[in-house]
């Protein structure tokens, strides 16, 4: 079966468990962020006041402001290939901030790795479903959620 989205579990992953403050400083030769806004999408920020919390929650929420950023950057990818998104609904909103935030158990404190991939599953089957047809290395998501 033709793999569909390969690139999804791979990244999402690394998104999950080295996620970086600001997207700008996760930016390499390979990838073309201004998809994001030419598929309408917007660069998310963690201290914007969409974000839930206080200044000292939105100061460490970093993981999950980049893992949204991540999953909308590979949403704009799908469009850009005349592919359906593989998403359930947008990421790229601040709504899916607060939802990876409050999945994450992200406080004052900031994230740590083991919160920050159980959310990540939580927010996949919870929130934002990805098609059970996701594939990477011959195992599908659904398996992994």
């Amino acid at each position: 079966m033709k793999q569909k989205f390969p690139y999804l579990f791979p990244a999402v992953m690394t998104l999950a468990i080295c996620g970086a403050g600001h997207l700008d400083a996760a930016i390499t030769a390979s990838e073309d962020y201004s998809l994001i806004p030419n598929y309408g999408g917007t660069y998310l920020g963690q201290g914007n006041a969409a974000v839930n919390g206080s200044q000292a929650v939105l100061n460490n929420s970093c993981v999950p402001t980049s893992v949204a950023n991540g999953l909308s950057y590979m949403q704009a990818y799908a469009y850009s290939t005349d592919t359906p998104s593989p998403f359930s609904s947008n990421p790229n909103q601040y709504a899916a901030v607060n939802a990876l935030q409050t999945a994450m158990g992200t406080t004052a404190s900031g994230t740590y790795p083991g919160p920050a991939l159980t959310g990540l599953q939580s927010y996949f089957t919870t929130v934002n479903s990805v098609p059970t047809c996701v594939r990477w290395s011959g195992m599908e998501i659904g398996a992994w959620l």
